[in-house]
C-alpha cells in the first residue's frame, strides 16, 4: 500500500503542461466538496494531499515560481468555482436583464480570486524544501493568503 502511495507521489510530480494544471483544477474542485451542503470533508486531505504532490513536482523543476503560481491559480479557480457557484444565482432574479452576466461572474470572481492563492503557491514554492515542513510552509503561506483576501482587497469571506 505505501509502495502504491509512493508511486502516485512520483506520478503527479512528474505530470507536464495541462495534465499539471487540469489535475490541479480537479483537486481544487473536490477540495470545495468539503463546503457546504457536501460536508465530505475527507476531500480536504485528498485534494490538499494532491496539491502538495504537485508542488513538489514544480519545486524542482525550472521556471518554479512561475509552474507553482500556475499550479495554485488552477487549484484556486477549481476551488472557487465549485465553492462559489451560488454566485450566479443572484444574476437570474431578474433573468431578463441582468442573466448575461451570469458566465462574467461565475467564472471571473473563480479566476480572480485564485490570483491570491496562485501568487501564496508561488510563495510556498520560494521556500520550498522536503520533509514534513514543507506542508507547514504551504499551510502559513495559505493561511496568509485567506487573511489578505478575506481583510485587504476583496473582503469576500
Amino acid at each position: 500500500m505505501l509502495q502504491r502511495l509512493v508511486n502516485l507521489h512520483e506520478a503527479i510530480g512528474k505530470l507536464q503542461g495541462g495534465r499539471r494544471y487540469g489535475l490541479s483544477v480537479l483537486l481544487g474542485i473536490l477540495t470545495a466538496l468539503a463546503l457546504a451542503p457536501y460536508y465530505i470533508w475527507p476531500t480536504l486531505v485528498l485534494g490538499f494531499t494532491g496539491l502538495v504532490w504537485l508542488i513538489d513536482g514544480v519545486a524542482r523543476a525550472k521556471g518554479r515560481l512561475r509552474k507553482g503560481f500556475f499550479v495554485g491559480w488552477c487549484f484556486g479557480f477549481g476551488y472557487f468555482l465549485a465553492g462559489i457557484y451560488w454566485l450566479g444565482f443572484a444574476f437570474l432574479v431578474q433573468a431578463e436583464e441582468f442573466a448575461w452576466m451570469a458566465p462574467f461572474a461565475i467564472l471571473g470572481m473563480p479566476a480572480f480570486l485564485a490570483l491570491f492563492v496562485g501568487g501564496f503557491t508561488a510563495l510556498a514554492v520560494r521556500f520550498w524544501h522536503q520533509g514534513y515542513g514543507r506542508v507547514f510552509i504551504l499551510v502559513v503561506c495559505l493561511s496568509a493568503c485567506e487573511y489578505i483576501r478575506g481583510h485587504i482587497l476583496t473582503g469576500f469571506p
